[in-house]
C-alpha cells in the first residue's frame, strides 16, 4: 500500500518516506558537537533503519546540528545531498566532499527541484533576517542580510499532501510566507516550525543581566517568536503542527542556569505541543524517534512507538574538548590585530554596514590579559577605551586562540553558550555579530 511517512527522530532531523524516495533532512542523530556542549535529546536507541536506503539528504543551513557529519557518515556514499546556493554552505560542500560524499546538489532558492515521480520539494527562502532583535535596531536602516535558514515545502501527488519545514527558520517574514502560499498553490497538511531559540546565547551568556533580568527576556522572546509562529499558522491553516527544533542537551559551564533561564514550556516539546494546540485549536503532535504520521489518500494515522520513559532520557553531561593550537612564533597581540584587520577587510568585500559602529568597541578579556578594539578607528590596544557603548567577551587564551586560528568559529562557539558577554546599553547591534563571523586569521596565516 502507497504511504506518504515523515517522523520526527531527534531535533530538526526528519525522516521523509513515499515508497519512491527516502529523504532525511537536516541530519544530526548522533555527534556531540560545539565541543561537545550540545548533545542529542532525549537520548534514545540509534536505530539502523533510520539510515538505511536513503536516497536524499537535505541540508537546511550550515549549523552543525543540521548536518552533523557522524551521523552522515552512517549513510551511503552515493546518497544525493541537496544543499541551498547560498556562499556559506560551500563550507559543508567541501567538507562533505573530504570524507567521500560526491553526489551534491548546489540547489537555488524559492524554486521546485522533482526527487521522484510523485514527490517534489521547494526551497524557502530564510524568513528569519532580523531574528529577534530587530525592535532593538538603533535604525532600521542598520539592518544587512546575512540570513542562512532556509526550509522546504514536500509535494507528494499521490497521497495529494503538502508539508512545510522549516527547521530552524522561524517564520518573522509573514510577506515572505504569503508569497510562497501564492506562488506553490498549496494548501498545507502539516507544519513543522521551531518551537524554542535557546540555541542563541542571549540572554543566557549575558553576564551583566541578573537571573531575573534573563529569565523575562528569554520568555518575552520566547513569545515573539511563537506569535510570529502562530501568524504563519492562521494564513497557511495547516491540519496538523509539529515543533520540531530546537532539541538538544546542554553541556558546559551554562548546564545548569540554561534550564533555570529559559522556561520549562518552550524547552518540553510535548509541553510546547500542547500549548500550541490549546493557542491554535488545530491538533499539534510531539513526535521522537520511532513515531509516525502517516498519509494515504485523505487517510491519516498517527503511530507513536516513543514510551513515555523514552521521551525523557538525559544524555550524560559531556566534558568540553578545545583543541590546541601550535605555536607560530606570532604573539597573541599581534594576532588579535591581524584578525581586526581580517574582519574588516571580509567586511568590506561582503559590503556589510560598517559605518554605524562609531561609538562602539569590542573588548575581549582573558583574566590578566585584556584587549580593546576601536571599531571606528579600527585599533587594536591593551590601554581601557573607556567606550560608552562596547561588548566585551570573557574567555579564556585557549578559546580565544582556537577561534583565531578557526578550530571554533565564532558563531558555533556562541551556540555552544560556553563565552560569556557583557553589553551596555543591552542592545543588539547586528553589524557587530556579523563582523564577529569574520574574527579570526586569514587562510594564509
Amino acid at each position: 500500500m502507497y504511504k506518504m511517512i515523515l517522523q520526527n527522530i531527534n531535533n530538526a532531523t526528519t525522516l521523509i518516506d513515499n515508497n519512491e524516495v527516502r529523504m532525511l533532512f537536516d541530519p544530526w542523530v548522533v555527534g556531540k558537537l560545539y565541543q561537545n556542549s550540545w548533545s542529542p535529546y532525549p537520548k534514545q536507541k540509534i536505530l539502523k533503519k533510520w539510515f538505511n536506503k536513503i536516497d536524499y539528504i537535505y541540508i537546511s543551513h550550515i549549523d552543525p546540528d543540521h548536518w552533523d557529519i557522524q551521523t552522515i557518515k552512517k549513510i551511503n556514499k552515493n546518497v544525493k545531498i541537496i544543499i541551498p546556493n547560498i556562499v556559506f554552505n560551500l563550507k559543508i560542500k567541501n567538507e562533505l566532499i573530504k570524507n567521500g560524499y560526491k553526489n551534491i546538489h548546489m540547489t537555488d532558492l524559492s524554486k521546485w527541484k522533482t526527487l521522484s515521480k510523485n514527490l517534489s520539494i521547494y526551497i524557502i527562502e530564510p524568513l528569519n533576517y532580523c531574528a529577534q532583535d530587530f525592535d532593538l535596531y538603533q535604525k532600521k536602516t542598520e539592518y544587512r542580510n546575512i540570513a542562512i535558514d532556509t526550509g522546504i515545502i514536500v509535494k507528494d501527488k499521490i497521497s495529494n499532501t503538502s508539508h512545510m519545514l522549516l527547521g530552524d527558520n522561524t517564520p518573522y517574514d509573514l510577506k515572505a510566507i504569503k508569497r510562497i502560499k501564492k506562488k506553490v498553490n498549496n494548501s498545507f497538511d502539516s507544519l513543522w516550525f521551531p518551537y524554542n531559540g535557546f540555541a542563541q546565547d542571549y540572554p543566557l551568556c549575558y553576564d551583566n543581566l541578573s537571573i531575573k533580568q534573563k529569565k523575562k527576556k528569554s520568555l518575552a522572546m520566547s513569545l515573539k517568536r511563537e506569535k510570529s509562529v502562530i501568524n504563519v499558522i492562521k494564513e497557511l491553516k495547516p491540519k496538523y503542527l509539529i515543533p520540531h527544533s530546537s532539541d538538544f542537551y546542554l553541556s558546559g559551564p551554562r548546564n545548569k542556569e540554561f534550564f533555570k533561564v529559559h522556561d520549562q514550556t518552550f524547552l518540553n516539546k510535548d509541553a510546547y505541543s500542547n500549548r500550541i494546540e490549546k493557542l491554535t485549536k488545530i491538533k499539534s503532535l510531539a513526535l521522537y524517534g520511532k513515531d509516525k504520521i502517516i498519509f494515504n489518500k485523505g487517510i491519516e494515522k498517527i503511530i507513536i512507538g516513543t514510551k513515555e520513559n523514552e521521551r525523557k532520557k538525559i544524555p550524560k553531561i559531556e566534558k568540553l574538548f578545545f583543541p590546541s593550537i601550535k605555536k607560530n612564533g606570532k604573539s597573541l597581540f599581534e594576532e588579535v590585530c591581524k584578525a581586526t584587520e581580517n574582519m574588516f577587510s571580509v567586511g568590506k568585500r561582503l559590503n556589510l554596514r560598517m559605518n554605524n559602529l562609531n561609538e562602539w568597541g569590542f573588548y575581549i578579556d582573558i583574566g590578566k590579559t585584556k584587549f580593546f578594539i576601536d571599531l571606528k578607528k579600527r585599533h587594536v590596544s591593551r590601554k581601557n577605551l573607556r567606550k560608552k557603548n562596547y561588548l566585551k567577551l570573557k574567555t579564556t587564551k585557549t578559546i580565544l586562540l582556537c577561534m583565531l586560528h578557526k578550530k571554533i568559529h565564532m558563531n558555533n562557539a556562541m551556540i555552544g553558550n560556553y563565552l560569556s558577554w557583557e553589553r551596555k546599553p543591552d542592545l543588539y547591534k547586528k553589524s557587530i555579530t556579523d563582523l564577529l563571523n569574520f574574527f579570526h586569521l586569514p587562510s594564509s596565516s
